[in-house]
């Protein structure tokens, strides 16, 4: 480059173009276009914008020389690199330089912080170290420049009140209602701790004590200061000053001999300032100097490295000590002078106890006592104190939500342990209370003599379970004695038992005095179909219950247990039971023994005379035919035989019994027409003795009929899918029969139902899904696209199929266009794949509902791989209404569509057109209207072999913009190809096809 070349700028950097991302040769026309326009807009004014923009345009014919050439682009992209690196380079020394100047006094101001953020926002994002720099800053609010102070009256008013409590600021005072409170909280929870102080004073009966009065009046003035964030400065204002008059006055007397002030002496004065929370050492000197002056002492100020080391310092936040700024932990308390604040994650330990975002850090050694307290007073069992101590640090430690520190997870330990401690002891005193309530009191003072002493209402507990054991105790030294007859003692033992249920010696020796055995147990089959029925007469003992055993081998149960022939059914205090599951073992033999109980000890077996349950068939069920009556049963297990019987209910005649029919099924032809029949099924069984037994029997009544008309015809209509949990969704619809109910079986592919068939209705879901009447059918597999939908009709548990709508889920016809032209409807569309054909369903009234089912149907066959197919409907009207679905073959059988729905209504404006081949000369396109007529725009397709379907099929001859036609127009057309294919005329849009009706005529020969 050349000198002057030097003195130009960098034409990336000019065009805002990035040298490190790849070029872009239209991004390039672009931006230059843009920055030329905006320089030729600049350079017609004044200044020097507008000599920068006239600079520009002069350099505008080297800017697309220079850009157009490889090598030299490269060139300037490389110095463009360059230049931005050092100019990366310089923003960084200038931001370091920056934070050097500012961080001299020790801190940043919190608007300092945010104008760097946003001045080097590159610099930073590039430097990790300058970054980290900043991040590490102690931060203060910028000082108001004019910080004004309390009302003298108000902050007389509240000094004197402060005084009177011995707090130092408000803060102070309502810190001892809420201990979550700091300097830094919002204005909320100081007010809330306001009202609660207030709330204080006015319980305290004894108005005697000057710390009421004082705490009314601080509450009072507490609202006032913190009800805006103006007032609340104004009193941190007025509390600084007050410290520092304070301050100043102690070394005032303690310095009245010398009346003046070393250096070192400021020195100390401004450590003492910071140890009280005075940040701002500025403001401290100067309130100083200020306040010697007047009384004319003089002043020696220390060096400003002195001042700026005493701002560096970091002091604790828990005992406030001033400590150097590499040390980790107060070298006065141990304390960590580093620990971030949960809430906000800033390093910045404040006087007061608080972070700058309001959170209470410096309550942290106060919340770890809290905690042991609680401890403490969850083993003693002292809940309610551990929950005032628990509840006091989880209301000083609170988080937001998401947010989490150690401490958090020990509060949350502690309130765990101790709900959990909770419920370990309601558990105990409720087991205990259950066990005294069972009378089981040798458990229940065991556990209270394990239990701690907090343990509520132990003593109480303790007293009763150990009396109750003493009594049964007595009662079984009674029993004991040698001379006492069996039953004498089995009384005592059983009235020990009835005082504590779990006194074991009592009921060892119980078990060895069996009771005596009920009498005269009866069994009695009153009904099959409800079961056995025991009486018995009750044993001389009182308390005792019954236990019924039965049993199913060829003799009586002897023993109490559950063997494999025998089986425990009830334990009853009564003298009357039901064995209802007996109804469950038709045919067998059951024994019954009853054995009287007494506190786990039994008596010998009562055993009452064998019997059988003679249960009937199950599931009978009689379903009339045409001329023929079906009965089906399910016979029970044991079952010896089964007897059908007819008998005409109408006529009086006289029954007849069935035979030679197959087990569970019988057919009965010799019936007639509109004759009401009672069927009767029985079962036998066969007893050891070889006897039968009958049961009851079932009865059905019939009436054989005609057979029924079969079900349909049936119409399927695709619905949206709304939601992507099912991949598609149709409804179907079907007229209602006049007797019974019609369902829909659909079933994959051609299905194994026929139309005509008749099949018992419980099979009708083996290889399908039964729909009913208003119910959608929902298609979930991905696999599943063809189906068949049968109309059943459901009579008399029989199914009679009616003729199936074979359905196919696959791509429908697109672009589906009709329109009038002349004497016929013409409607095209676009073949879908697979498609075998089209079913047209068409009617001159309304839209069908299912081309299959539409007054009119037309089949198209597909020709090959066409794309279009289309056809000519017979003009029937103005109005014409059609379904066009898709047919594709499976298994031999097609399966249709719903169809795509098309209307077309003839338009009111009629247009005739031909083309004519004239010798020598190119075709013609002739237009005819009997008067004038506006035409929309037009596009002539044509196509060999045959005429166009629809404007996409064939080739686009000339399109016709919008006019009108009057009489006869001609219209030159491009030079044919030697083939004469055939033509049709179509409106440019389908939605001006309702505008102008376009007849052809025949094809005109020059």
């Amino acid at each position: 480059m050349t000198g002057q070349d030097d003195k130009r700028p960098n034409f990336f950097l000019l065009l805002g173009l990035d040298p490190n991302a790849s070029w872009d040769q239209a991004l390039f026309t672009r931006e230059f276009a843009q920055h030329r326009a905006s320089w030729t807009k600049a350079s017609t004014g004044l200044g020097r914008r507008a000599q920068e923009a006239k600079k520009n345009l002069f350099l505008a014919k080297k800017i697309e020389q220079l850009m157009r050439d490889p090598t030299l682009r490269e060139q300037e992209r490389d110095q463009a690199s360059q230049l931005q690196e050092a100019g990366r380079i310089a923003r960084r020394r200038d931001l370091n330089d920056r934070l050097d100047v500012l961080l001299a006094r020790g801190f940043l101001l919190d608007e300092e912080v945010s104008k760097l953020r946003e001045d080097f926002a590159e610099a930073l994002e590039s430097s990790p170290e300058l970054r980290q720099r900043l991040d590490a800053a102690s931060v203060r609010e910028a000082k108001p420049a004019d910080e004004a102070s309390l009302a003298p009256s108000v902050e007389t008013e509240l000094l004197n009140n402060l005084s009177g409590v011995g707090a130092k600021s408000l803060y102070d005072v309502l810190r001892d209602i809420d201990q979550a409170i700091t300097d830094t909280s919002p204005r909320e929870l100081l007010l809330a701790a306001a009202d609660q102080l207030a709330d204080r004073a006015h319980k305290i009966k004894d108005k005697r004590d000057p710390k009421v009065l004082h705490w009314e009046r601080l509450s009072r003035l507490a609202r006032v200061v913190f009800g805006t964030e103006e007032e609340r400065r104004r009193h941190d204002v007025s509390m600084r000053r007050a410290q520092l008059r304070f301050l100043v006055s102690t070394f005032e007397e303690a310095l009245s001999v010398a009346r003046e002030m070393t250096a070192g002496q400021v020195e100390l004065f401004l450590r003492r300032a910071r140890e009280q929370g005075i940040d701002d050492l500025d403001d401290a000197r100067s309130y100083l100097v200020a306040y010697f002056q007047t009384r004319k002492w003089p002043v020696q100020l220390p060096a400003e490295e002195s001042q700026r080391q005493i701002a560096r310092l970091i002091q604790c936040v828990y005992c406030h000590e001033l400590n150097q700024p590499n040390e980790r932990a107060c070298r006065t308390c141990a304390e960590d002078l580093q620990i971030p604040c949960p809430n906000c994650g800033q390093v910045e330990p404040r006087y007061g106890g608080g972070c700058r975002c309001g959170f209470p850090i410096g309550q942290r050694m106060l919340v770890e006592s809290l905690l042991v307290e609680v401890r403490s007073a969850t083993e003693r069992l002292d809940f309610a104190q551990a929950g005032l101590h628990l509840e006091r640090a989880e209301r000083i430690w609170r988080l937001p939500p998401g947010r989490s520190d150690d401490l958090t997870v020990s509060i949350l330990a502690a309130r765990g342990a101790l709900d959990e401690t909770q419920r370990q002891v309601t558990t105990m005193v409720a087991t205990v209370e259950r066990l005294i309530m069972g009378r089981q009191f040798v458990a229940a003072e065991q556990r209270l003599r394990a239990a701690s002493e907090g343990l509520p209402r132990r003593d109480q507990l303790l007293k009763q379970a150990g009396r109750a054991v003493a009594q049964a105790r007595k009662l079984y030294q009674r029993a004991r004695h040698p001379d006492l007859p069996a039953a004498t003692r089995a009384e005592l033992y059983a009235e020990a038992l009835r005082i504590c249920d779990d006194f074991e010696p009592a009921r060892s020796e119980l078990q060895q005095i069996p009771p005596e055995p009920p009498s005269q147990v009866v069994a009695l089959v009153d009904s099959p179909a409800v079961g056995v029925r025991l009486t018995w007469r009750p044993a001389p003992e009182p308390d005792v219950s019954y236990l019924v055993v039965r049993g199913t081998a060829t003799r009586a149960p002897r023993h109490p247990e559950d063997l494999p022939d025998q089986q425990r059914l009830t334990t009853t205090t009564e003298t009357t039971w039901w064995d209802r599951t007996a109804t469950e073992l038709p045919g067998q033999t059951l024994w019954y023994a009853v054995f009287t109980e007494r506190r786990g000890t039994f008596s010998t077996p009562a055993v009452a005379a064998p019997v059988l349950v003679a249960a009937d068939a199950a599931d009978v069920r009689a379903t009339a035919q045409d001329s023929a009556v079906v009965l089906t049963w399910r016979a029970p297990k044991h079952a010896a035989r089964v007897e059908v019987r007819r008998t005409p209910l109408d006529s009086g005649a006289d029954g007849a019994v069935l035979t030679g029919f197959a087990a569970g099924r019988a057919v009965d032809i010799e019936v007639h027409k509109g004759v009401r029949y009672r069927y009767t099924v029985r079962v036998a069984y066969r007893d050891a003795s070889g006897a039968l037994w009958w049961s009851p029997g079932v009865h059905q009544d019939i009436t054989p009929v005609e057979r029924p008309a079969l079900p349909g015809p049936l119409t399927v209509t695709a619905k949206p899918t709304i939601t992507g949990m099912y991949r598609h969704r149709v409804q179907l619809r079907w007229p209602a029969a006049d007797a019974g109910a019609v369902r829909v079986v659909r079933q994959a592919g051609a299905g194994w139902l026929r139309e005509g068939e008749v099949v018992a209705e419980k099979v009708l879901g083996r290889d399908g899904r039964i729909l009913a009447d208003g119910e959608d059918d929902i298609w979930i597999d991905s696999q599943f696209d063809v189906c068949s939908y049968f109309p059943v009709l459901l009579l008399e548990n029989l199914g009679y199929v009616g003729r199936a709508r074979r359905y196919a889920h696959v791509d429908e016809p697109t672009d589906v266009e009709g329109e009038f032209g002349g004497g016929s409807v013409r409607l095209g569309w676009r073949w879908p794949d697979g498609a075998v054909a089209a079913l047209v369903g068409h009617d001159a009234v309304a839209l069908p509902v299912d081309p299959t089912t539409a007054p009119g149907q037309l089949m198209v066959n597909r020709v090959g791989a066409e794309l279009y197919g289309g056809l000519e409907l017979p003009d029937g009207g103005d109005e014409r209404y059609a379904l066009v679905a898709t047919v594709i073959r499976r298994d031999g059988l097609e399966f249709v569509t719903s169809g795509v729905p098309v209307s077309v209504r003839r338009p009111a404006v009629r247009v005739e057109y031909a083309v004519r081949h004239p010798a020598l000369r190119r075709p013609e396109l002739i237009l005819w209207a009997e008067r004038p007529t506006a035409l929309p725009s037009l596009v002539l397709v044509s196509r060999l072999g045959r005429a166009p379907h629809t404007r996409a099929d064939g080739t686009e001859v000339m399109k016709v913009p919008e006019r009108t036609v009057r009489g006869q127009q001609t219209l030159a057309l491009p030079r044919s190809t030697g083939d004469e294919p055939q033509y049709r005329l179509f409106t440019a849009t389908t939605s001006d096809s309702v505008a102008v009706e376009l007849a052809q005529r025949p094809a005109v020969s020059a």
